[in-house]
């Protein structure tokens, strides 16, 4: 029996307080309070031709008076209602000061709250002015410079190089914020020993605090890993250019073959007509000289030349 009164006391004992601390509560929220609530403070009214040379604060300071109850729900749903002050600079030529709380006691229409927040706007805390700096808008693509350095694992390499996708990004914003943009760089990316192919998305580094717009904020990475093989193309003609009216020289031998070293899947399309085999008679030729060794072209996909048989050709004049 003694049990169950100790129990039944203390389950009073805890209704009890929780009563308590609800009138408690009715109470102090139902007092009237002063309490400074951080708004969120937009432009409107920037035509198309202009834009912001500076960026203005995100929010504004702003004191309220109201019942407890009415702050505290205004504290936790403000951020996520549509709550706003906005600042018109429909008719800003250049450059305009805005001392906020005789903007807002002229235009108290720009402050906009939710219809349930019965709260009364007394001040502006900070910032108490701002000032609003226009430009010209303009838009201009700037290279990205890829800061990437990427290598091939042992007997593998990268046919045709990195490939980046866009080359340039178009910065839009006032112009002289546009126009102290020289190039983008990328987020540093750096790879050894890779053999697989490469796909992916590289972040570029932008001018955040600044109000600049941009067509994209990262770029794509290509990068075409194959491993290293050898094969040999016979029978490649031996073409002499730029020779002078009247003259007749002939290549002995006029073909020649190459070994080549390369990417596996490059080299297995290649075939004689891939390649050029020149020899620039007006620049090279010497009277005192017969025997030459050729300028060779090879397409993309092509680590070096391994051998190169004959190594020299004759150039003979023909009447």
């Amino acid at each position: 029996m003694a049990k169950r009164t100790h129990r039944g006391n203390l389950q009073a004992i805890i209704v009890s307080v929780i009563v308590a601390i609800f009138l408690w509560f009715f109470v102090v929220t139902d007092v009237v309070y002063f309490y400074d609530i951080d708004v969120p403070l937009k432009v409107i009214g920037l035509t198309e031709n202009k834009a912001l040379v500076k960026p203005i604060p995100e929010t504004v300071k702003m004191r309220f008076r109201g019942k407890g109850q009415v702050l505290i729900w205004a504290y936790f749903t403000m951020p996520m209602s549509e709550s706003s002050v906005f600042l018109d600079v429909s008719k800003v030529h250049r450059l305009q000061e805005y001392q906020l709380n005789t903007y807002f006691e002229q235009h108290p229409d720009l402050l906009v709250l939710p219809r349930d927040f019965d709260l009364d706007f007394i001040n502006v805390v900070s910032p108490e002015t701002v000032w609003v700096h226009l430009e010209e808008r303009v838009t201009r693509k700037i290279a990205v410079a890829p800061q990437v350095d990427i290598q091939a694992a042992p007997g593998y390499m990268i046919v045709g190089g990195m490939r980046y996708s866009p080359d340039s990004i178009e910065v839009t914003g006032a112009e002289t914020l546009v126009e102290q943009i020289r190039v983008l760089k990328t987020a540093p990316l750096a790879l050894t020993d890779v053999v697989n192919d490469i796909f992916m998305d590289l972040p570029v580094k932008l001018e955040t605090h600044q109000p600049l717009s941009y067509s994209d904020n990262k770029i794509h990475v290509t990068a075409d890993v194959q491993s290293i093989g050898m094969r040999q193309i016979e029978n490649i003609p031996v073409q002499i250019i730029n020779v002078p009216a009247g003259l007749r020289p002939v290549a002995i031998p006029d073909h020649i073959n190459l070994t080549i070293e390369g990417g596996q899947d490059i080299l297995l399309t290649l075939g004689r007509e891939n390649f050029r085999v020149t020899f620039d008679f007006e620049a090279r030729w010497l009277p005192d000289v017969r025997r030459y060794a050729p300028e060779i072209e090879t397409p993309h996909g092509v680590q070096r030349i391994s051998s190169v048989y004959p190594e020299k050709v004759e150039i003979v004049l023909r009447q």
